[in-house]
């Protein structure tokens, strides 16, 4: 039934996001100090065996994240074309994937070995979702599968971007997206490919 709610909370929307954008990537996994030892042997330090999630964040505004396939050039940059606006500015680390953005994007990029701001240049507001989906991960819901985990980014990003309304007002959002999406039981444990990925 939750996963149901969750599906519910996606927005699907066609608005890109505008303005000034930050993107980045983070990994959603266990630590090996909570697993039993033969899950850690060759498991390594970084990010083996996680789930890699890409997101933006327009300053001010509204979040988009998804989990992600790999973090390799030409799925992060064709995200970011998917969901930012071209006419944005968009702030990035110094991460190599998205260095052929400035062809496309006013593109800034701040060094993290030299410091997390620089004037306007940050990413900031990205890392402050990913604390909040971090923090909801591990201290709601313990243990979530790979499988299920772009429902819970879903279920975070709609938390996020109604964060300013009331309990009422999420309700009734979520409340109000609910006609059309089904989410069957075979599309739940993963015998049948779900449409709304």
């Amino acid at each position: 039934m939750l996963h149901r709610i969750r599906l519910a909370m996606q927005t699907g929307t066609f608005e890109k996001l505008n303005g000034e954008v930050e993107a980045d990537e983070t990994f959603i996994g266990g630590k090996a100090r909570n697993q039993h030892k033969w899950q850690r042997e060759g498991m390594g330090r970084g990010s083996q065996g996680k789930a890699a999630v890409q997101g933006m964040i327009e300053r001010g505004g509204k979040v988009i994240a998804r989990a992600v396939p790999n973090l390799e050039g030409p799925t992060l940059r064709g995200n970011i074309h998917r969901y930012v606006a071209p006419t944005a500015t968009v702030y990035t680390d110094e991460f190599k994937a998205y260095a052929l953005l400035s062809h496309s994007y006013d593109h800034h990029v701040i060094d993290h070995l030299v410091g997390y701001v620089r004037d306007n240049v940050h990413t900031n507001s990205i890392e402050n979702f990913w604390s909040c989906l971090k923090r909801g991960l591990r201290g709601t819901y313990i243990s979530v599968e790979p499988f299920h985990l772009f429902r819970y980014v879903e279920e975070q990003v709609f938390r996020f971007n109604s964060r300013k309304g009331t309990d009422a007002q999420r309700f009734d959002l979520a409340l109000s997206q609910v006609t059309g999406k089904r989410l069957t039981y075979k599309e739940l444990i993963g015998k049948e490919l779900a449409a709304t990925r």
